[in-house]
């Protein structure tokens, strides 16, 4: 937990320093100041999740618990309650029941993007984008309408500066 101090007393300004507070303001303290210091939060919490990304992915596969490291997804694929996983260097994809709208909640965001009501791709195994796909490697992913403005923002950080 993080705190930010607020008090009339300036001699517990050191207090705040020994327990890590994000920051010690002295009443009474500006709006100004107030923003300041929950900026400074939110900067803080937004680092803090980001480090925190989840690393794997843990699926019921052939009666087994396994773990996925997810920066081994190329992509994942509906098969109504079921989805096949492809994953880099392994020739057929692990197939789990679960659903996509699940598997989506638990991949991050920055690293994931759905596509098509039956595909979530990996940003970083993207090799080709056009305006209705996503190519990994050989494979060729649709992007179907309500998914297109979610592609389009991918898209975009493609796009080298000045083009």
């Amino acid at each position: 937990m993080r705190i930010v101090f607020t008090t009339a007393f300036d001699q517990y300004a050191l207090d705040g320093h020994k327990l890590a507070a994000l920051d010690y303001l002295l009443k009474p303290f500006s709006f100004a100041d107030f923003t300041r210091a929950a900026n400074r939060a939110l900067e803080y919490f937004t680092l803090m999740e980001q480090d925190h990304e989840p690393q794997y992915l843990y699926v019921y596969s052939n009666y087994q618990l396994i773990r996925i490291d997810m920066a081994q997804i190329l992509y994942l694929e509906s098969m109504s309650d079921y989805i096949k996983i492809y994953l880099e260097d392994q020739p057929k994809p692990m197939l789990t029941l679960m659903t996509l709208k699940v598997a989506e909640q638990k991949l991050p965001a920055s690293h994931f993007v759905r596509v098509h009501r039956s595909f979530i791709v990996s940003k970083n195994k993207v090799t080709a984008v056009t305006k209705t796909s996503a190519h990994i490697g050989q494979a060729v992913i649709p992007v179907s309408e309500p998914y297109r403005e979610a592609f389009s923002n991918f898209m975009k950080s493609w796009r080298q500066p000045g083009s």
